[in-house]
């Protein structure tokens, strides 16, 4: 499958060669190299990007005695997020 630069290229020598690049006075029309140089797009676009905050909660009061992840990390289901005190913990 040929690219439309390809194509366009083989039209053009096809063109050259049949001697079809003249004026209607039959002057000789001056040709250039092609040049395939890349395309740069540049999307803009606007928004508000903010973090998803989740309040923690616990079956019991207490005080957090360890973080098991860190701010900005991916954490998954069920995944122990901080562990309480046990010191302050009473069982009945």
């Amino acid at each position: 499958m040929r690219t439309l630069e390809q194509s366009f290229l083989f039209a053009l020598i096809a063109s050259i060669s049949l001697g079809v690049l003249a004026d209607s006075s039959g002057q000789p029309v001056r040709v250039r190299d092609v040049e395939i140089l890349p395309i740069h797009r540049v999307v803009s676009t606007y928004g508000v990007l903010a973090p998803k905050i989740e309040d923690l909660s616990f079956r019991i009061n207490g005080r957090i005695a360890n973080f098991n992840t860190v701010e900005g990390a991916t954490v998954e289901s069920g995944q122990v997020l901080a562990e309480l005190e046990k010191e302050m913990l009473k069982i009945v």
